[in-house]
This record gives C-alpha cells, sequence and structure tokens, in this order.
C-alpha cells in the first residue's frame, strides 16, 4: 500500500501510520523555524523533523497549518532556485 505522500515542488510530507501513532515526517523540516514546538521526533538529524500523535493526542491545528504553510513556503522558494 505505501505511505501517504504529499508534494509541491518536491516532498513535502510523509505519513507514517504505526501500531500506537501516526507519524508525520517532514522531509525537510530541520530548515523550518517550528516556532511553536511541533516537531517531537526524529530531532537529531540534519534533514528531518517529524511530528508524532499519539492515541488521544489533540493536534493544535492552527501550528500544524502554521507548519505546513512554513514547509510549503521553503519548497517554493528551493525551486526558484
Amino acid at each position: 500500500m505505501g505511505s501517504p505522500v504529499w508534494e509541491l515542488d518536491g516532498p513535502l510530507c510523509v505519513g507514517n501510520i504505526h501500531k500506537t501513532k501516526v507519524k508525520l515526517v517532514f522531509a525537510n523540516g530541520a530548515a523550518l523555524s517550528d516556532p511553536t514546538g511541533m516537531f517531537n521526533a526524529e530531532l537529531g538529524g540534519s534533514t528531518r523533523r517529524a511530528v508524532e500523535f499519539l492515541e488521544g493526542d489533540r493536534a493544535d491545528d492552527a501550528a500544524l497549518a502554521s507548519l505546513i504553510q512554513e514547509a510549503i513556503d521553503y519548497r517554493r522558494e528551493k525551486a526558484r532556485k
């Protein structure tokens, strides 16, 4: 089946479904500012960052939308260069 991938001028985010969590992995997450602290996984790498949601977690819709918009802006800027 595979994992859902969201793209715009390159990969933005991959959704991974695990037994106890859902993980959104941002391909260029390390380049994003994440002012609200959404990233809580894969923090040690130099490129990717992830947001993990455990069962019962409530997503901060505004913070997640802001992070997605920042990822879109990053990809568009990178595509222009």
